[in-house]
């Protein structure tokens, strides 16, 4: 029982801090648009076990200064990967922005810094298996893709439509 509770309260404890991100840093007027994030489509990608749907993004720096961002697994595509808790995914509903999916069982501290220099482009993946399996989805659903930089500044991605594999 008590390991059942201990459970309970650290799954609890873990969305309820995923779902609420702060900024951290000094994030300039405009900073949202000082980074250009990119869906470039879903690819099933056998990186560590059975093969899982990934999306595909670009982040490309258009600001003076270099953004970094947290890894959790480091070099070139296809194993480039941000770090889940600095990313989430977001739908369209009621005209408004809601958070559809964010990453809470990811515990593992991130082990390395991803620094975009300036007009410099970094491709990374996301899982997103579930985007690309669940049959349930509208494919006229709108979402996009939030990235947080090291300093807390939020840039979403251009949005994108439905299921993937239609």
């Amino acid at each position: 029982m008590k390991n059942r509770l201990l459970a309970i309260t650290v799954a609890v404890f873990t969305s309820a801090c995923g779902a609420q991100w702060t900024t951290t840093g000094e994030c300039s007027k405009g900073a949202e648009s000082a980074v250009e994030v990119r869906y470039l489509g879903v690819e099933k990608l056998d990186l560590w076990g059975p093969p899982l749907f990934f999306g595909r993004f670009s982040l490309t720096n258009k600001k003076g200064d270099v953004v970094r961002f947290r890894t959790w697994v480091d070099g070139d595509p296809p194993h480039a990967m941000l770090y889940e808790r600095d990313l989430r995914l977001e739908k369209m509903k009621d005209g408004a922005w809601t958070v559809d999916s964010i990453v809470v069982e990811e515990l593992v501290d991130p082990s390395g810094v991803a620094a975009v220099k300036s007009s410099a482009t970094w491709t990374f993946y996301f899982e997103m298996n579930d985007f690309a399996t669940n049959q349930n989805r509208d494919p006229n659903q709108i979402y996009r893709l939030v990235v947080r930089d090291i300093s807390g500044c939020s840039y979403a991605s251009e949005s994108f439509a439905g299921h993937p594999r239609q």
